[in-house]
């Protein structure tokens, strides 16, 4: 369902926007860069000009969706056409324009989107957040131990991003001031504090995965010593941290809503497949390129609390997330908390 558009206007929105978003999607993106991999065979959409595109950044967030890739690819004219899109500037330029219909998003990215104008409409937690910190066994930090980190320095990926105001959030609830208990430092992005982490030249660190299984093999002094979406459920009004969500066009929604209820039934299975075949989703991961190897796969998927959390339950609580972003950062989620229109709840 592609909108017909003038591509001068397309393309002055389309630059607005990624100024606004870049810095939001440097700390959830994957490692590798390139051009997006379309996941959907030919022949199986061929003649199909009314198909529904669906997309997902390259990362984490595609993991859930690889079952559904795979099933889809020899499907004769299917409705759906899936994406695993390599770059943010990509996936803003195709949801403005109306080339996805459906995507997967930091759920903050969704909301900024929605407040600067973008038709969409979120309808479920499709993730419940990657983020971790990581230390030098040689600290002695034990897990979980708030008060070990005074006085130390702790690197943080991109100020202002999901990972930054997470940690500060939890680090304050826990009695912590962070600007005399702790050095932030945001000198490095998760590359750079990945490889940082495992040359031994930083100490304590908040990693996404896979950059966490990575560093923890590549350098055996390294740890886990707090998992950040566990923390987050022991101080929140929620359990989960929605850090990914699926959005859908209101077009799509307006037009379409049994090819949508198709589809959601389907990625839910598909979300249940991957966590509990992780190997088998790693090797379908690693064929389309997302920046998951097969290699690693059965420890990075446990960790990335793949779910699919719709309805009622998922508004909720997206909208005690927000409210915590738009306290930290309210740029972060374009200026204020979406309205009611902002969910899609059947």
């Amino acid at each position: 369902m592609k909108k017909s558009v003038i591509l001068l206007s397309l393309m002055t929105i389309a630059v607005a926007f990624l100024l606004i978003f870049t810095g939001c999607f440097s700390a959830v993106t994957s490692e590798n860069a390139g051009e997006s991999v379309q996941a959907s065979a030919e022949s199986g959409n061929a003649g199909n000009d009314n198909r529904i595109n669906i997309g997902a950044l390259r990362g984490p967030s595609s993991i859930g969706m690889v079952g559904l890739i795979e099933s889809n690819k020899d499907v004769k004219d299917s409705m759906f056409s899936y994406e695993i899109i390599a770059s943010p500037d990509i996936m803003v330029t195709r949801i403005l324009s109306g080339e996805t219909d459906i995507a997967v998003l930091p759920t903050n990215v969704a909301a900024k989107l929605y407040n600067k104008g973008a038709e969409i409409r979120m309808a479920a937690i499709v993730g419940g957040g990657v983020l971790y910190l990581v230390s030098n066994k040689k600290l002695e930090i034990n897990r979980s131990d708030w008060d070990a980190l005074k006085g130390q320095k702790v690197y943080l990926i991109a100020k202002g991003s999901t990972p930054d105001i997470a940690f500060r959030y939890l680090a304050e609830s826990n009695g912590l001031n962070i600007a005399k208990d702790i050095t932030a430092d945001y000198s490095f992005d998760q590359i750079e504090l990945t490889q940082m982490m495992i040359a031994g030249n930083a100490d304590l660190g908040i990693l996404p995965e896979p950059f966490v299984t990575n560093s923890l093999k590549s350098n055996k002094d390294l740890e886990i010593i707090m998992d950040i979406q566990e923390e987050w459920g022991k101080v929140s009004k929620q359990h989960i941290l929605p850090q990914t969500c699926l959005v859908i066009s209101k077009e799509l929604i307006d037009n379409d809503s049994s090819a949508i209820d198709e589809f959601i039934s389907e990625y839910s299975k598909s979300i249940d497949w991957a966590n509990n075949n992780p190997k088998d989703a790693g090797k379908l991961a690693e064929g389309f390129e997302i920046g998951i190897k097969e290699a690693i796969a059965e420890e990075v998927i446990p960790r990335c609390n793949l779910m699919f959390e719709s309805g009622d339950n998922a508004k909720s609580i997206t909208e005690d997330y927000l409210e915590i972003l738009n306290q930290f950062s309210p740029d972060d989620i374009g200026g204020k908390i979406p309205g009611e229109e902002f969910y899609y709840v059947k």
